[in-house]
């Protein structure tokens, strides 16, 4: 079952019928607090293939991050996390967003897509649970791949952008949730 809902002016149109219909094969599945044991196994497998956990994190924590898994041919080619944590330069609570996508499907529309869904289920998570005061969805690109868009401030079909640098000059992108309001 491919994930599909309407897209609107704020997300680009990317997040809607025509994301679906340019990779119908591509299967996302939320995961952000349902211990859903499948993704989980498929999760730590891939990261496991691909030697992706840095040496000092364990599965066991990174497994507990999960926000959503994308699947083709029912095999695990892309996998998103995200831990929340207060940003002080916007003054808030965000869902740090990291992405790892197999190399054979690196070069599909697999990495926009998960970003969109998990864009998507973090804001429909964060409106149902206003204590937790997320504002939105933030990124540290890291990514050479995405070197020729980095001079470009806003990124329409996932909402990302720019708000800033880190220390070590890596940009840091932001996606506001709708309800999201500041001090």
């Amino acid at each position: 079952m491919s994930h599909q809902h309407e897209s609107s002016p704020e997300d680009g149109g990317w997040s809607g019928r025509r994301l679906a219909d340019a990779d119908p094969g591509l299967n996302l599945r939320p995961a952000w607090r349902l211990a859903d044991p499948a993704i989980e196994a498929d999760a730590i497998a891939f990261w496991h293939r691909l030697n992706l956990l840095p040496p000092r994190t364990g599965a066991d924590e990174r497994v507990r991050q999960l926000a959503a898994a994308a699947y083709r041919d029912g095999r695990l080619i892309a996998v998103a996390t995200v831990y929340l944590e207060y940003f002080a330069q916007l003054r808030g609570n965000f869902a740090w967003y990291r992405c790892a996508v197999d190399p054979e499907h690196r070069r599909d529309l697999a990495s926009t897509a998960i970003t969109v869904f998990t864009r998507d289920v973090l804001e429909r998570w964060s409106a149902e649970n206003p204590e937790e005061a997320v504002l939105g969805l933030a990124a540290v690109i890291e990514s050479r791949a995405l070197a020729d868009r980095r001079r470009d401030p806003v990124w329409a079909n996932t909402g990302l952008n720019l708000v800033g640098h880190n220390v070590r000059g890596e940009q840091i992108r932001v996606a506001w949730f709708a309800h999201a309001r500041v001090e």
